[in-house]
């Protein structure tokens, strides 16, 4: 999701040196046709209470569970996001991300973050692709003026966990 010479600069600049490790190892992936922006605010209802996706601008293959892993974190990073003003992820509960149930807790969420992560995990070849994926978005998080770069470390330490642990 950002180029070699981005990933390398961010590596370099928030301390994650074990990220080269992470980056030499394979992780198998189901590809697919990815939407590439998919956040809440690409979802539209219409008057049936029916989902509507816009903005197709970004469409390519990727790994299949990453527009249900974009779409879960947009809860906290996309400027629309309506987790990102929230107490609800502090630095510690964030570093539960790769524990779905005990993620979700404490906020009004557990019913999304439990619908993206279900739908990541059936779409994609497992959970260490979802963490891999995580990963590659928080990475790109990390590139933006805007974001919470405390979560999104606490965010990728809970990604990298969840690699070395499968």
């Amino acid at each position: 999701l950002v180029s070699d010479e981005k990933a390398e600069k961010l590596i370099s600049e928030f301390g994650l040196g074990w990220a080269k490790n992470l980056e030499d190892r394979f992780v198998q992936v189901k590809i697919g046709c990815c939407h590439g922006d998919f956040h809440g605010c690409n979802v539209l209802v219409d008057d049936n209470n029916d989902p509507i996706i816009i903005d197709y601008g970004d469409i390519d293959p990727g790994p299949a569970c990453l527009d249900w892993v974009s779409l879960e974190l947009s809860l906290i990073f996309h400027v629309a996001g309506c987790a990102r003003a929230t107490i609800w992820q502090t630095e510690e509960h964030c570093k539960t991300w790769s524990d779905q149930e005990q993620f979700a807790q404490g906020g009004d969420f557990a019913t999304f973050v439990g619908a993206c992560r279900s739908h990541a995990l059936s779409f994609g070849a497992g959970n260490r692709e979802i963490c891999a994926v995580a990963y590659a978005y928080l990475l790109r998080q990390l590139a933006y003026d805007d974001t919470d770069k405390v979560r999104v470390l606490a965010l990728l330490d809970s990604a990298r966990r969840c690699i070395d642990a499968s």
